[in-house]
């Protein structure tokens, strides 16, 4: 059991890193398929289907890790429960600010930023 836990350990922690890597690799094709966009004036057809493919592989990525995080954070809070407030009023402070809406665009297309309004 102890040898199996630090492989899943170890094989975590190198995951982990591959969908770091993963996200950089795809972020620096994206970012050149954007300058080639930019200096060209469009893509290609083919060229469009790598940006899109890109961007959803980067969306999934992204998402693989946001979901791992919250489970980290859970995980944190179980273990450490209310005897740690600080960490749980941080991460309900996190929470609301997520959630806050700062501003917002009305019809017209202006920015409005007071809370009634918006």
């Amino acid at each position: 059991m102890k040898r199996t836990l630090r492989n899943l350990h170890y094989w975590s922690k190198s995951k982990f890193k591959e969908l770091s890597i993963s996200k950089d690799e795809l972020n620096v094709d994206i970012q050149i398929l954007h300058e080639k966009e930019a200096n060209d004036g469009k893509l290609t057809e083919d060229d469009q289907r790598k940006l899109k493919a890109k961007i959803e592989e980067l969306n999934t990525v992204l998402a693989y890790i946001n979901a791992t995080w919250r489970q980290r954070a859970k995980i944190t809070w179980i273990m450490e429960g209310d005897a740690n407030s600080r960490f749980l009023q941080a991460f309900a402070t996190a929470r609301r600010n997520i959630n806050y809406i700062h501003n917002i665009k009305n019809e017209q297309g202006d920015l409005v930023e007071d809370q009634k309004a918006i």
